[in-house]
């Protein structure tokens, strides 16, 4: 199984030529899964869709966050949501996160792989600072992994714009008693830690590697997040894929 995790910045920057570079770039990849975060859904546009047509992928997704944001020049009001994208057809389930006025919604969202024995759970959770960002931080976690648990599954990976470092006390719960895994780098092309993570609770998914990562010709990245990618030998292959993916 291979899965891709990637916050897409919403419509900022230039948008229709980051969505180019960013199927470009995961097309190479050839993803089985692909966490989208900050996902852009107005104006006639439609990110996670977009995307889903251009590598043969289904998408789940879940409008969040609407309000008035600028695009091409006028107010429109949109939603930055999150997605799953799948090489087999699924249906996804979403669940509300604690939240705080300052940061807006937040929505945790997982589909479940062929046959149920692994659960895939997408996150992005609040990008406040501080000791009350990271308190925050750790309730949604809670919150999302009791959600998850809620209803029998297999192995559960968590994947997304986690908005802290795997040492952080507030993502203690992914590690349990593990050590967090070492670090990789940024996965916002700047100096400082990974804030996107691609995790199996229990241990057992090899450590992610960033891509995404390279300009092109004119100096525009696929977003302001790299992507962040793990391939994982126990996954089902390809022909446990129902037809149509």
């Amino acid at each position: 199984m291979r899965l891709v995790t990637l916050n897409t910045w919403k419509n900022e920057g230039a948008y229709p030529r980051r969505l180019e570079l960013m199927a470009e770039g995961l097309a190479s990849l050839d993803p089985d899964v692909l966490l989208l975060q900050e996902v852009f859904i107005g104006a006639g546009w439609d990110s996670a869709g977009w995307l889903a047509s251009r590598l043969g992928l289904h998408a789940c997704t879940v409008p969040a966050r609407l309000k008035a944001r600028p695009h091409e020049g006028t107010l429109q009001v949109c939603a930055s949501g999150m997605s799953i994208l799948t090489r087999w057809p699924t249906t996804a389930r979403h669940h509300h996160l604690p939240s705080d006025p300052r940061d807006g919604e937040r929505v945790a969202m997982s589909v479940d792989s062929p046959g149920g024995e692994i659960r895939i759970l997408n996150l992005h959770l609040t990008h406040l600072p501080g000791p009350q960002g990271d308190d925050l931080r750790a309730l949604q976690l809670a919150s999302a992994l009791g959600w998850a648990r809620s209803e029998p599954c297999g192995q559960l990976i968590v994947g997304g714009d986690l908005n802290a470092p795997a040492s952080a006390a507030c993502l203690g719960d992914l590690w349990g008693r593990s050590p967090p895994p070492p670090e990789i780098g940024s996965t916002t092309h700047g100096a400082g830690p990974a804030i996107d993570h691609l995790v199996m609770i229990g241990g057992g998914l090899p450590q992610g590697r960033r891509v995404l990562t390279h300009p092109d010709a004119e100096g525009i990245l696929p977003s302001d997040h790299c992507g962040l990618f793990v391939e994982w030998d126990d996954g089902p292959g390809e022909a446990d894929y129902p037809p149509g993916g």
